[in-house]
């Protein structure tokens, strides 16, 4: 099949682009005001984080607005509306000068929005694709940042003649797929998708569909100028023609990316405030996954990749180091603990397993009482001070109470503290050594399960991680557990410190 498609691709005579572009007075006007409200923040506003948040919601508002297909109303959600409502509410006790002269004005934008039965950027796309219904069997795809729900793709194939191919997919499945379309329809301008989108052209007709207050052009540029003395030229635009487009000037500067960023950081920041100060936190790289998702993962973590084209391993582990872009990660939606503990009773702790359950329980429980008589920072301080436990903070004495916590780094320190004699402590400590070691060997079990139930699923998961970026499933391998493979969308490789609550948990930037 693919090399089918390869030859597909070389079949290509010319492509043309083009623009489509979407007018629509009342998105405009919100994007003109919120513009507003952001210079104003940012030049008059310089130090008041709350109002970057504020800034934040009606910003993620307005994305969702210009990007979704859904009718504006099913839109703007009444959880969202509630959002924005409490938002500019907080601005309006606080800041009453800022509320009258921005603030109300974007409030009576997006409510008028949120009574509003139709969308012009859905209305666009299924007339462009109407146009084409007398070419029969014409394969059309739509190509979306972040995956199009059901019932956004719902409405626009209950509208299009069924004789069109009609197929959905994020802009990471349509950067690798194949697959060559006769028509390519893009939710967003070329600066959207970014410069592989300025360079993508495996179609004979590419259309970006964009609101008219968004430049939506390409500019041809040969990205080998600097090296053409040696005769080197690019053939990149070679048979690719553009739609001439009309003068644009930038009315708003708006752009996604800042929202995101923002919220990623602020999703952090209350992370760490939330925690208890000077709790023992883990290292980690924030991975974005599709649909405004993000992941704390530690940066010595053993991660499961799941490979659908892979015969063999479709389920592989590997360390996180390793781990790139556009890989699929394999992910437990509720706490890995609970199904590592029964995989490591069950193969390898066998025969022992209640006995060293037994002796994990009893050290728990023991510190459990003293916490409950003399608090987490009473517990803490006697720690600290009398037994030189370095790594005794509050939160720390609380994550050893929890079952997630097997083999702390100072465990005969602790346990000589909760009175256990020199033998006792030995004992429970070569116990939970081993409890840990199994743990990391039930880790590997796992994957290699998952790696038989996976490959009898692969094609019909290929398809929906194509279109959405994700799959859920649940595992009969492990009564039911269930599992989301989800594809990384990029990986920063800034270090940031995370309660270790928050790691391999996946995390909605809406």
């Amino acid at each position: 099949m693919s090399f089918s498609n390869v030859l597909d691709q070389y079949e290509i005579v010319n492509s043309t682009v083009s623009f489509r572009q979407i007018s629509n007075s009342e998105l405009k006007h919100l994007g003109m005001k919120i513009n507003q409200l952001r210079y104003e923040i940012f030049n008059t506003y310089e130090h008041d984080e709350h109002l970057f948040e504020v800034l934040n919601v009606v910003k993620k508002c307005f994305f969702k607005l210009i990007t979704g297909l859904n009718t504006y109303e099913q839109i703007i959600t009444k959880d969202l509306e509630g959002e924005v409502l409490r938002s500019l509410t907080q601005v309006k006790n606080s800041y009453p000068e800022l509320f009258s002269s921005l603030v109300l004005d974007v409030g009576k934008l997006i409510k008028g929005l949120s009574e509003t039965k139709d969308n012009s950027l859905q209305e666009s796309i299924i007339n462009y694709i109407q146009e084409k219904k007398e070419k029969t069997g014409l394969k059309v795809v739509i190509v979306s940042k972040s995956a199009l729900s059901e019932e956004e793709k719902e409405l626009v194939k209950k509208s299009i003649d069924s004789s069109l191919k009609l197929q959905f997919l994020t802009f990471s499945s349509f950067r690798k797929s194949l697959v060559v379309f006769d028509e390519v329809i893009y939710i967003g301008n070329p600066d959207y998708f970014g410069e592989t989108a300025k360079r993508n052209f495996k179609s004979s007709n590419i259309t970006f569909f964009s609101y008219d207050f968004f430049s939506n052009k390409i500019i041809p540029r040969n990205i080998l100028d600097e090296i053409d003395s040696q005769g080197v030229f690019s053939t990149l635009y070679d048979h690719v023609s553009f739609e001439k487009t009309l003068e644009f000037k930038e009315e708003i500067s708006l752009v996604e990316r800042e929202y995101k960023e923002e919220a990623v950081n602020q999703l952090i920041e209350r992370s760490v405030n939330g925690s208890d100060k000077g709790q023992e936190n883990v290292e980690t790289k924030v991975v974005t996954l599709e649909n405004n998702r993000i992941i704390f993962i530690p940066t010595d973590a053993k991660v499961r990749v799941f490979s659908p084209n892979v015969k063999n391993k479709v389920v592989v582990q590997k360390s996180f180091i390793d781990v790139e872009e556009d890989d699929f990660i394999v992910i437990r939606n509720e706490s890995d603990t609970k199904l590592i503990a029964e995989v490591a009773d069950r193969e390898i702790l066998r025969e022992n397993a209640i006995k060293f359950r037994h002796r994990q329980k009893h050290w728990k429980k023991r510190l459990r009482s003293n916490v409950d008589k003399k608090g987490l920072k009473g517990v803490s301080d006697i720690l600290f001070k009398k037994y030189k436990m370095k790594t005794s903070y509050p939160a720390s004495v609380r994550f050893w109470c929890s079952d997630d916590s097997i083999c702390p780094t100072e465990i005969k320190l602790l346990l000589k503290a909760l009175k256990y004699n020199q033998e006792e402590v030995q004992k429970i400590s070569d116990t939970m050594n081993v409890i840990k070691r199994a743990h990391i060997s039930a880790g590997s079990i796992i994957s290699k399960k998952l790696m038989f139930e996976l490959s009898e699923l692969s094609n019909e998961i290929h398809t929906e991680l194509q279109e959405k970026g994700y799959y859920t499933f649940r595992s009969h391998e492990f009564d039911g557990a269930s599992f989301n493979i989800e594809r990384v969308v990029s990986i920063d490789n800034t270090i940031r410190t995370v309660p270790s609550t928050n790691i391999m948990r996946v995390m909605s930037l809406d």
